[in-house]
C-alpha cells in the first residue's frame, strides 16, 4: 500500500504541478487527503460509527465502525467470511461492507482534483495583448480542463 507521501509524488507528476498555474506541496496534499477511501487499522485508536476502515494486514476487505470505541493493542484476526460479516476488536464492531482496492488512496481521483485546481485558478488570469503577442489564457484553461477528463471519476447511477 503506498503511503501519504508516494500518492502526492505521483499526483505532482500528473498534475504537472511545477507547471503553470502550479501547485503547491500544500495543494497536492489536500487533493490526496480528499482522495483516501478510508482509515487505516492502527492499535490503541478511537474509531467513531461510520469509518471506514482497511485491515493494516491486507486482506482485500473493507469495514465500517458500527460500535465506537478504542482498538485493543494487536490488530484482530479480522472475520473474512464475507458482506455484513462482523469483527469485535476491543468492543469495536467492524462490519464487512465489502472488497475493496487494494490502495488506501484513489490516485486518478486526486489527479483529476489537481487539475480542476488548476483549472480554477486559470480563471482569474486574463488574456493580454501587446501589439506583437498574444497571450491567450483561456487556452490554458481548456488544456487543465481536458487533462482533467482524463481522470475523471466514474459514476455509477
Amino acid at each position: 500500500m503506498k503511503t501519504r507521501e508516494e500518492v502526492a509524488l505521483e499526483v505532482a507528476r500528473m498534475c504537472a504541478s511545477d507547471r503553470q498555474p502550479q501547485l503547491s506541496t500544500d495543494d497536492i496534499l489536500a487533493v490526496v487527503d480528499e482522495s483516501q477511501r478510508g482509515l487505516l487499522w492502527e492499535a490503541s485508536t478511537a474509531y467513531t460509527i461510520g469509518d471506514f476502515i482497511f485491515p493494516a494486514t491486507f486482506n482485500g476487505r473493507l469495514y465500517r465502525v458500527t460500535v465506537a470505541g478504542t482498538t485493543s493493542a494487536t490488530e484482530p484476526d479480522w472475520n473474512t467470511a464475507g458482506r455484513d460479516s462482523l469483527t469485535t476488536d476491543n468492543g469495536v464492531e467492524f462490519l464487512d461492507v465489502g472488497p475493496t482496492y487494494k490502495e488506501l488512496y484513489d490516485i486518478k481521483r486526486a489527479a483529476w482534483r489537481g487539475w480542476l485546481m488548476k483549472a480554477e485558478r486559470c480563471v482569474e488570469l486574463t488574456d493580454a495583448s501587446d501589439g506583437s503577442v498574444n497571450v491567450r489564457m483561456s487556452q490554458l484553461y481548456d488544456q487543465c480542463m481536458k487533462a482533467a477528463s482524463r481522470y475523471r471519476p466514474m459514476e455509477i447511477v
